[in-house]
């Protein structure tokens, strides 16, 4: 049976990165609640957000840094005695996360060994429930680096040839897997999120229409009502219009 030692809430600034290491007396999980965190581990890296759950077996030499420019907040927990964690897991739920904290919070109010650990065996068995393959895991990071990566630079062309440069994929495979993971087509996520901008710029500033193109990653003007009317059904002048009525 398993069997928790401690649970504790890190905080890391960004561009913070641990040294290579691992742990020849406990297992490790880490659970990603703010930010976003890399690991290596086992000649393989796992990239996440919120709910990224990470498991260490005892002695797996591993290192973590952060992501992007946020600060990074984990929980860490160390234990003994699990066995086949899944390396990567996703805490879809919550449940996970809420459980460690029930069980920093029992620990330091001095809550007897069974309640405790009997939330633990909550939570490992949410993290088996979360359980991705290894190809999995790879391919939402990857997807979700490329989200970031479009929105970063939107003002760009963003060739599918790019985006799949970027996932690490071939452009086949990108395609599927981003139309898997977003529910659409890379071409149509990017024409919608390039028109949710032109709108935000539109609503917010005065700038011409001959200055939102070009921030949006279009050519001209006229390809940006083009394509704003039929993502939107109505001309951009018409949603300025809209914007201005609505704060006065």
């Amino acid at each position: 049976m398993s069997k928790i030692d401690w649970v504790a809430e890190h905080f890391y600034p960004a561009r913070w990165q641990a040294v290579v290491h691992s742990h020849a007396d406990k297992e490790e999980l880490l659970l990603v609640l703010s930010g976003r965190m890399r690991v290596m581990f086992n000649d393989r890296a796992v990239e996440g957000g919120p709910g990224l759950i990470v498991c260490y077996p005892r002695g797996c030499v591993h290192q973590e840094r952060s992501v992007g420019t946020g600060q990074l907040r984990l929980w860490c927990a160390a234990f003994a005695g699990a066995d086949s964690l899944p390396l990567a897991s996703r805490d879809t739920q919550g449940r996970a996360s809420r459980g460690l904290g029930w069980i920093r919070d029992l620990r330091l109010s001095g809550a007897d060994d069974a309640t405790v650990q009997g939330i633990w065996s909550a939570v490992l068995h949410e993290v088996r429930q979360g359980a991705t393959t290894e190809d999995d895991a790879g391919e939402q990071s990857a997807m979700t680096a490329v989200r970031a990566y479009a929105q970063e630079h939107l003002h760009r062309p963003l060739t599918l040839d790019a985006l799949a440069d970027v996932a690490g994929l071939s452009r086949s495979r990108f395609v599927e897997c981003f139309r898997a993971a977003v529910g659409t087509s890379p071409v149509k996520y990017l024409r919608q999120l390039r028109m949710e901008r032109a709108r935000q710029l539109l609503a917010t500033t005065n700038l011409p229409l001959k200055a939102i193109a070009p921030r949006v990653g279009l050519r001209d003007e006229f390809e940006l009502c083009r394509t704003f009317k039929r993502e939107f059904g109505i001309a951009p002048s018409s949603a300025r219009r809209a914007s201005s009525k609505m704060r006065e």
